[in-house]
Parts: C-alpha cells; structure tokens; sequence
C-alpha cells in the first residue's frame, strides 16, 4: 500500500469511528500528501457508509436484545449507563 492509500485509509476509518481529532489530523496529512480533494472526500464517504450501516446493525441488534424496536432518538435505560 502507498504512501496515498495509508492515508485515505486512515480517513476513512477516522470518519467511521466518529473520532473528529482523528479526521483533522489525518485530513492535514493527506492534503500535506497532497491527495486529491475528490479522493479525499470519497474516502471520508466510504467511512461514514460504513458508520452508518454499523449504526443500523446496532440498532437492530438491540431491537432484538429489547424483543422490541427502540425509539429512533430515544435513550435506551441501562444499567451500567
């Protein structure tokens, strides 16, 4: 893997893990490489998506947890929270 694709890779998972920090430094760094805005932006995309669709399962699994499909925006009530 290239110097490039380390760092669209880092974006990436940066943007999947909601790690705002993560983002700014390694979207410095790629831009520093001087990657390409659109791959840049594309890479952050993929994060997101795959974010997103983590978000999904997890909603859906604690649907199946709760026998029950949480509120949309609701707290889920704990007890280690």
């Amino acid at each position: 893997m290239n110097a490039h694709e380390q760092k669209l890779v880092a974006l990436g998972a940066s943007a999947a893990a909601n790690c705002r920090p993560c983002l700014e430094h390694h979207l410095g760094a790629a831009r520093a490489a001087e990657v390409s805005e659109a791959d840049i932006a594309e890479a952050i995309e993929i994060g997101l998506g795959v974010n997103e669709g983590a978000g999904r399962q997890t909603r859906a699994f604690v649907g199946d947890l709760l026998g029950c499909a949480p509120a949309v925006g609701g707290a889920v009530k704990t007890a280690c929270c």
